[in-house]
């Protein structure tokens, strides 16, 4: 067999051909690199967008506290607080603006501050209260009992695990249609400090001090009256108070007969005295605020007359709220029954929920080019800092990452504190997640919520406990006791500034 020996063009060409491979296979290298180059660029901004957004959802949180620092002496009188819409926090070199905004907690009232105190502690009512509402069965009802009874309830999202209750039923509705029957009703996180509220002839001037605990001796109690109220009063209290001293405020205004009394001192004693020895007073709810489904659940009360409570106080002066016994003296209630209420109501609210919203808004719209540092020229890093700016000067754009973060905020200190904080920001994704587990058809349309505090995962369910717990103490707290997250605070005087003792 004759072999053809190669020419010089044939090992050329083959040279050739070597080396496009070789080209080819480098380029293929260089845009590899610059593909997974690209990815982390990409990536690496998107976690620094994302880093952005959830620092603006807690300076949110951060701004909220201050504002409501600035009213927590108006909180201790009765009144209710108000926040504004939120702040452009810096535009960004390519126009898009970093904000927070302060959501709307319910679409049917829209309001940016919920009072926890509007709602049944469920770590503080009896079995009888459960039993009055409608969505709890008698089993978790138990289960409730029986969970608390191991160690206090968190959050009313527990609930889902701990007495197999529908998540959505437990979440507030934000801007859903509906749900959250049981948010509207339910909390771990209202109680209210052992001070004075101001209620009464002169009663501004003792707003925020100790009240007096009716179990001490007589010359002390007598010097402690003597300090607040005028002689005749301190005398009918010691005169009432000589035999016995009650456990309980029903017990205290029964004895005293002061629900339907004439004479406004006397009626302001329920706001001077106090049957407890601790700071704070567990599960009250705010007489002024709840709806009529929770007043109705209070001992005492009716469904007739939490409807007539709520329809009337809205027409009262603020002076007139601030008395126990307005719906007495209204003719609301009988002066009989009433009595039995006060070991629940109170007439303010001190926890406030609130949820915020951090993220980036683009920058096609130039309708906010008026604001400092607005889209258009960056001469420096100075110049994209945005200041504050007013409910139109929020972006109501889509947020692009969003962070939502929701807290209970506690005014009963000297100090505002955070009662709870929760990152809500993947809800929408847990409960797709729940849905396909649970074989039904995801929303997807449903855009994220805002609900209100978290639990378990959404997607979980546990069967209900059945088993049955002791009967709870009525109201009242042992010291150092736990209430939701938080452990109750020693007493002291509300205008000292001083930190109680054990604060976190």
């Amino acid at each position: 067999m004759t072999r053809t020996p190669r020419t010089p063009h044939a090992r050329s060409g083959l040279a050739l051909f070597a080396v496009l491979v070789v080209v080819t296979i480098g380029a293929l290298a260089g845009t590899t690199a610059l593909v997974v180059s690209g990815a982390e660029r990409a990536r690496a901004a998107h976690a620094h967008r994302a880093q952005l957004a959830r620092a603006a959802a807690e300076s949110g949180i951060d701004a909220v506290l201050a504002e409501l620092a600035t009213q927590r002496e108006a909180v201790l009188r009765g009144q209710t607080p108000e926040v504004g819409r939120g702040l452009t926090l810096r535009v960004l070199p390519d126009g898009s603006r970093l904000v927070f905004r302060v959501v709307d907690l319910n679409p049917d009232e829209p309001t940016r501050l919920a009072s926890e105190n509007a709602r049944l502690d469920v770590n503080s009512v009896t079995r009888e209260i459960l039993s009055t509402i409608a969505d709890l069965s008698p089993e978790a009802a138990d289960a409730i009992l029986s969970a608390r009874g191991r160690a206090p309830i968190e959050d009313v999202a527990d609930l889902a695990s701990i007495a197999g209750l529908p998540l959505d039923d437990l979440i507030l509705p934000g801007e859903r249609a509906s749900g959250g029957s049981l948010a509207r009703l339910l909390t771990t996180t209202a109680f209210d400090p052992n001070t004075q509220v101001g209620a009464g002839p002169g009663g501004e001037a003792h707003a925020g001090l100790e009240r007096i605990s009716i179990h001490q001796d007589p010359d002390a109690l007598r010097s402690a009256l003597a300090e607040r109220c005028e002689p005749d009063v301190v005398e009918f209290v010691l005169e009432r108070l000589a035999d016995a001293r009650p456990p309980t405020m029903r017990e205290l205004v029964e004895r005293l007969g002061i629900a339907n009394a004439p004479d406004d001192r006397l009626r302001a004693l329920a706001d001077v005295l106090t049957t407890q020895p601790e700071a704070i007073e567990t599960g009250r709810v705010d007489l002024n605020r709840a709806p009529a489904s929770v007043l109705a659940s209070i001992p005492g009360l009716g469904a007739a007359e939490a409807e007539a409570i709520v329809a009337a106080r809205d027409g009262l002066d603020e002076q007139t709220r601030l008395d126990l016994f307005w719906p007495v003296r209204q003719g609301l209630v009988g002066a009989d029954a009433y009595p039995r209420a006060t070991d629940w109501l109170a007439v303010r609210s001190m926890q406030w929920r609130v949820r915020v919203e951090g993220g980036i808004v683009p920058g096609e719209d130039d309708r906010f080019d008026d604001i400092i540092g607005g889209p258009g020229a960056m001469d420096s890093a100075a110049a994209r800092i945005a200041g504050a700016v007013g409910e139109g000067g929020v972006p109501d754009g889509t947020l692009r990452p969003r962070v939502v973060l929701e807290a209970v905020i506690d005014l009963s200190g000297p100090r505002p504190r955070l009662a709870t904080i929760t990152d809500l920001t993947e809800l929408a994704l847990a409960r797709t997640l729940r849905a396909i587990s649970s074989e039904r058809e995801p929303d997807v349309e449903t855009r994220f919520e805002t609900p209100p505090a978290p639990g378990p995962a959404p997607f979980a369910s546990p069967a209900p406990a059945q088993a049955t717990a002791p009967e709870p103490q009525a109201a009242g707290a042992a010291r150092g006791a736990r209430h939701g997250r938080w452990a109750a605070p020693q007493r002291n005087d509300e205008r000292s500034g001083e930190r109680p003792e054990g604060e976190r």
